[in-house]
């Protein structure tokens, strides 16, 4: 659900506005963002990178964590892959993912 709805405001903002032109359509989905409650840095360059990187750890996390019959690593990988879809503040994602991490490495020998 929460990946559907940037892809309808796009679609509204382009469609729906007529399409006048790319001023107009950025317009459009500046007005379709304000309305919907995502903010600009939800589509940021820092949070794209963010999601790359936690995503691609957790799922190696998660795959290590379910080949060895690990649960900690297996909850931290699903913990880290949906943790940018969650948290769209880039300083707040890194320290938590920091945290997770910090608490796996913590938790390594059990």
């Amino acid at each position: 659900m929460m990946l559907l709805r940037p892809i309808g405001l796009l679609r509204t903002a382009l469609l729906g506005s007529g399409f006048q032109g790319r001023d107009a359509s950025v317009g459009a989905l500046n007005d379709a963002l304000a309305g919907s409650g995502l903010s600009e840095g939800a589509f940021s360059g820092a949070s794209l990178f963010w999601g790359l990187l936690l995503g691609s750890v957790g799922m190696g996390l998660f795959i290590y964590g379910k080949k060895n019959r690990r649960p900690y690593p297996l909850v931290g990988g699903i913990v880290l892959s949906v943790l940018p879809y969650a948290v769209t503040d880039s300083w707040v994602l890194g320290f938590s993912a920091t945290g997770i991490c910090t608490l796996l490495w913590m938790l390594r020998g059990r």
